[in-house]
């Protein structure tokens, strides 16, 4: 899995050292990407980047992070001290996983730029307002969950068409949906039976619908989520797509995020365990359900379920055909 920006800030950020009882900021410019630097101050992690045009913009406080629009503050770099006038967003503490997190959408957010265009130093401060935003959000979806979607998508043959079909909330039904196709993703790190919503499993006339069956190992020096996005982001080819991704990664788990650096699977056992199903062959309730009976939810155990071979997955819609890993 490439994570090549996320080591990359956290190399940056190990060789940044601070003076005691400095008064100034010490940074270094991110190798790929020389208008932004990585900083430091009383222990705080910073990104510096320049200074941005203040119409329609404000500085802003959040729970985590501060930003300061055309600040005048003073810089070391490269053993040079002077002052400048920059844009800064800053963390509020020094807490691990905070830094960790500014780290993890600094990295996504960058990796998310379309190489092909300027960069919108605004849009792209906007952008990190907005993932910090959705950290102090209710999660919904576990990390595992999460994992498991993204995984799927980082085995797809064009990941653009994944993650643009991907739910536009949380609560959907299905986990991605393409014209009449719907597809939903379970895990398990257990036997191969998964909690579905007696919606989800039930047959719909004119809808293709398919679940993608993981059992994933936990493994410490597996893939995280941030592993998985970070794959993907190079392979998609809008920025819609970018940005759809990144935030709706980052939303999904809310306040939980600071959990995902320390969930990892192993991504070959993944691959190994993938099973597709037709959602006419889930064991389920039959239909129709009794009077007053509604948003049902059960276990389905699909160890003796038929799965659907390659020979079937390739005579099935566009959407399913773009998930198949051959």
């Amino acid at each position: 899995m490439s994570n090549s920006v996320k080591v990359l800030l956290n190399d940056l950020y190990s060789n940044l050292i601070e003076d005691d009882m400095q008064e100034f900021y010490v940074a270094q410019p991110i190798p790929g990407y020389p208008w932004a630097r990585l900083a430091l101050k009383e222990g705080c992690l910073a990104l510096v980047a320049p200074s941005a045009t203040k119409a329609d913009l404000f500085d802003i406080e959040l729970e985590h992070i501060k930003v300061q629009f055309d600040l005048e503050v003073q810089i070391k770099t490269n053993d040079q001290t002077k002052i400048e006038r920059v844009s800064i967003i800053e963390c509020k503490s020094s807490t691990v996983w905070l830094l960790n997190a500014f780290l993890d959408f600094t990295s996504m957010v960058l990796l998310g730029l379309d190489v092909n265009r300027p960069v919108e130093i605004n849009k792209f401060i906007q952008n990190l307002i907005n993932l910090f935003r959705s950290l102090t959000q209710i999660n919904n979806k576990s990390v595992q969950g999460l994992w498991g979607e993204l995984f799927v998508i980082s085995q797809s043959t064009d990941p653009t068409i994944s993650v643009l079909s991907w739910h536009s909330t949380p609560n959907d039904i299905y986990d991605f949906a393409k014209s009449a196709e719907r597809i939903e993703v379970k895990t398990t790190t257990g036997i191969r039976r998964h909690s579905f919503a007696h919606q989800q499993i039930s047959v719909v006339s004119g809808l293709q619908v398919f679940i993608a069956s993981l059992i994933l190992n936990q493994d410490e020096d597996g893939v995280s989520c941030v592993d998985l996005i970070e794959d993907i982001l190079p392979r998609l080819t809008s920025d819609e797509s970018r940005q759809s991704l990144i935030s709706k990664s980052v939303r999904t788990l809310g306040v939980d995020w600071r959990l995902q650096d320390s969930v990892k699977f192993n991504a070959e056992s993944a691959k190994i365990a993938l099973k597709w199903y037709d959602v006419a062959n889930i064991p389920k309730i039959p239909n129709p359900l009794p009077e007053n009976i509604y948003a049902l939810k059960y276990q389905s155990d699909l160890q003796t379920t038929a799965e659907l071979s390659l020979d079937e997955l390739r005579k099935k819609g566009p959407l399913m055909i773009n998930f198949i890993h051959v």
